[in-house]
């Protein structure tokens, strides 16, 4: 894997401050974690030698189950008018999972880096004003993403960076001026599979 040395391209790093440091200080907004234990076998799928999944396979297998059907359940049940983002790792499983948001009458889209600018103009907008209620990202959206709206983040794929997974709650800890009293929710999704020897980190 290449390392690219930012402090060679921008210089040194004058100051640095974590997620939990920046929500003590009133930065971002208190996060809360929930584990869903899904009922879904994942022991079929390819693990590569260094521990992860491979990707296609494993949102296929997701595709096939009732992962989805549980974040609906939960949306419905906790979280029903609430702005989420779900990270479904690839297009094919993002667009699945929103077509499922929308049969179950949950107002949802997909969009990835491979979603034309208009299109993602469009859904973006419609998020920010509601009229979208659940984003389903095949990636961690486009850059500069900063809706303050989203309040939930489901993780329907696991990750094992820890810079991802900062990343993926982040979408969900900017602060709302019109919601002072925000929490954002991170639910991470835990499926069954006998071989795993270290845990995501989600």
């Amino acid at each position: 894997m290449h390392h690219i040395n930012y402090e060679e391209h921008v210089g040194p790093c004058f100051h640095e401050i974590s997620v939990p440091d920046a929500i003590r200080m009133g930065a971002l907004a208190p996060l809360r974690t929930l584990v869903v234990k899904a009922n879904v076998d994942l022991s079929n799928v390819e693990l590569k030698p260094n521990g992860r999944y491979d990707v296609v396979q494993m949102t296929t297998a997701l595709a096939k189950s009732s992962a989805v059907i549980g974040a609906i359940q939960l949306h419905r049940k906790c979280f029903n008018g609430q702005s989420a983002i779900a990270f479904c790792g690839t297009i094919a499983f993002a667009k699945k999972a929103a077509e499922d948001f929308v049969s179950a009458g949950i107002k949802a889209a997909h969009i990835s880096g491979a979603t034309p600018a208009a299109e993602q103009e469009r859904i973006l907008s419609a998020y920010a004003t509601g009229a979208i209620e659940v984003i389903c990202s095949a990636d961690l959206l486009i850059e500069g993403f900063d809706n303050v709206r989203a309040q939930v983040c489901y993780n329907l794929v696991e990750t094992q960076s820890i810079v991802e997974a900062e990343q993926r709650g982040g979408r969900v800890a900017r602060l709302d001026p019109n919601n002072a009293c925000k929490i954002g929710k991170v639910v991470d999704f835990k499926y069954h599979d006998e071989r795993r020897r270290n845990p995501p980190i989600h």
